[in-house]
């Protein structure tokens, strides 16, 4: 090696350690991938002298600082950490039946069939079969049911975006506590669902989103505007925003649906006017007693089991074995002896 070699050698040295140095500034490679990489543009290096005159050296070096910034790059060192998606179990299944779909994709293709244990998580898109139906348990206490044909995304612990179809959501507020602690709110493209300690439906189609109030009140906010139905009540809201409101039943055709995918009544240590108030709450009858000892009879008979049908099916059957009858007429059960 002559003079000349051993002056190019401590040259690149001493650069290629003021390159290095420069580059310690984050966090370094490990040191076998560091050697590597710098006998690798060592050697780049030295072809460069015999290629290009000692004036052009500026040039080359540059090229040889981009290399080691892609290398750097390619290894992680500048590298950001990767972004997580959190994800949380927001919801479980109670009841299903028919073909439900679920999955993270956009797509038919990448969905799959439901397992009843699986755990429905933020981020998850639901997807029910004609014919099939969802009841699941939301992470603050709340029933939610999914009709036939419907279509949501589980955004959040209080967000759900329903793309199409319809959904059904008990707060579990009654008459005597009618302030739910829920903030579960229902993303439409026609305005945002909220409630305050509610039984209620939306339903969606391309057209509109219509929300029909059996207990309590909601409220539809879009376009900076403000809707509300009570109960008894139906909100309309086209996509030329458009809002119309109708008196509509809580009880009967329109609600058949939800009583057929009801999660059914644990009997165990529970009252017979236990019951009937499930019954009552399940179907949008309201619950009467013709007399103080029709009443007391109830609330002293406790029953064993569990019941897993339509809640007006169920009320027949029950009282079958007790000392109760039961006359529905327009939207009351009345419970009487025999």
């Amino acid at each position: 090696m002559n003079s000349t070699d051993h002056e190019n050698q401590g040259n690149s040295d001493e650069l290629f350690a003021a390159l290095f140095k420069n580059a310690a500034t984050r966090t370094r490679a490990p040191a076998d991938d560091e050697a590597r990489i710098h006998a690798t543009l060592h050697a780049e290096w030295r072809q460069a002298i015999v290629r290009r005159r000692w004036r052009r050296l500026t040039v080359g070096l540059a090229a040889a600082a981009s290399v080691v910034l892609a290398i750097f790059v390619s290894t992680g060192v500048f590298n950001d950490p990767p972004v997580q998606t959190l994800t949380r179990t927001v919801a479980s299944v109670v009841k299903q039946s028919g073909r439900v779909l679920v999955g993270t994709g956009a797509t038919h293709e990448a969905m799959q069939q439901l397992r009843a244990e699986e755990a429905l998580v933020s981020g998850m898109v639901i997807s029910t079969a004609y014919d099939a139906r969802l009841a699941l348990r939301w992470l603050g206490g709340e029933s939610i049911r999914l009709d036939e044909n419907t279509r949501l995304r589980l955004i959040s612990a209080t967000d759900i975006e329903l793309l199409n179809g319809r959904i059904y959501i008990d707060t579990h507020a009654d008459d005597k506590q009618p302030h739910s602690t829920s903030e579960l709110a229902i993303n439409t493209p026609f305005g945002r669902v909220q409630h305050l300690g509610t039984r209620y439906m939306t339903s969606l189609t391309h057209v509109s989103v219509i929300v029909s109030v059996r207990q309590g009140s909601v409220t539809v906010t879009g376009n900076n505007e403000q809707s509300i139905a009570t109960s008894g009540q139906q909100l309309s809201v086209s996509s030329k925003g458009k809002v119309s409101l109708a008196p509509i039943a809580v009880f009967g055709e329109t609600w058949q649906w939800v009583e057929e995918i009801s999660p059914g009544f644990t009997l165990d240590g529970r009252s017979l006017s236990d019951f009937l108030d499930w019954v009552s709450r399940e179907s949008g009858h309201s619950l009467e007693y013709a007399s103080a000892a029709a009443e007391t009879l109830a609330r002293g008979t406790v029953m064993h089991g569990a019941i897993d049908l339509q809640p007006m099916r169920a009320l027949k059957l029950m009282l079958q074995t007790s000392d109760l009858v039961a006359e529905v007429h327009t939207g009351v059960i009345k419970i009487d002896t025999e």
